[in-house]
């Protein structure tokens, strides 16, 4: 996942379990007002503006519940 903007990305994921892990799966979204999107996602991860990003990398999570 990159961010080639200048603005922060909040992207929409789902969380998946594997072999014990957590990991976040980005959901695909048409854009900011897209909110049939969010009903199947648990949260958002944020990529910082201008960032590029492995597939392995820890990133901020922010869940709908806590």
């Amino acid at each position: 996942q990159n961010n080639s903007s200048k603005l922060t990305q909040f992207t929409p994921v789902r969380l998946i379990e594997i072999g014990g892990q957590r990991y976040a799966s980005p959901i695909a979204n048409n854009g900011s007002g897209d909110f049939i999107s969010l009903t199947h996602s648990d949260g958002f991860i944020v990529l910082e503006p201008e960032s590029k990003y492995a597939q392995d990398s820890i990133l901020p999570y922010i869940p709908f519940i806590s």
